[in-house]
């Protein structure tokens, strides 16, 4: 087997016109990078497969997967409608809420953001972005899971989009669809 080995790096360093050295640094680099990203995506399979199944495979609360729906009102006559998209995977929370904004004069506008969280002890953390660069949007949202997982209610802390002051909201209720 070492005979053949010897003979493969010969004939291949005739080929390319190297010598022994630089075929034994070639070599040396090319299985680095290989062994580099072999290494790299193993980690990705466990930190995007693995970790999830496992943390989905023991949670044993309640999962708020699934849609619903919330109206909000501010101050000025602002009114919100939203259309939430949830997704859980064991205490970890995606989404996506698509926001129907009525404003007093002004052209009604509906807003996509994407919302990531989790879950803990029947409380809901979720911060949340617009998808639009056009525009400010983030916020925090704290929600209580009630009456047995069909209502969730707690309070909202945002930039206001237009005035760009941080916004809050105590009444914020989610009711599933």
């Amino acid at each position: 087997m070492k005979g053949l080995c010897l003979l493969v790096e010969v004939e291949l360093c005739k080929m390319f016109k190297m010598d022994s050295i630089q075929f034994s640094i070639l070599t040396g680099v090319f299985s680095g990078i290989l062994t580099s990203t072999i290494i790299w995506v193993f980690m990705k399979l466990i930190y995007k497969v693995f970790i999830p199944w496992y943390q989905n495979s023991i949670y044993r609360g309640i999962n708020i997967s699934g849609q619903w729906t919330s109206k909000l009102s501010f101050g000025g006559g602002v009114k919100v409608e939203q259309f939430i998209e949830l997704k859980q995977k064991g205490h970890k929370i995606v989404g996506l809420v698509t926001s129907r904004n009525y404003i007093p004069n002004r052209e009604d506008e509906t807003s996509i953001l994407s919302v990531k969280g989790e879950i803990f002890d029947n409380y809901v953390d979720i911060e949340y972005r617009i998808d639009d660069k056009r525009f400010i949007g983030r916020g925090s949202i704290l929600l209580k899971v009630r009456e047995g997982g069909s209502r969730l209610e707690g309070s909202l802390l945002a930039i206001d989009r237009f005035s760009s002051e941080i916004m809050t909201s105590d009444n914020v209720i989610w009711n599933r669809k």
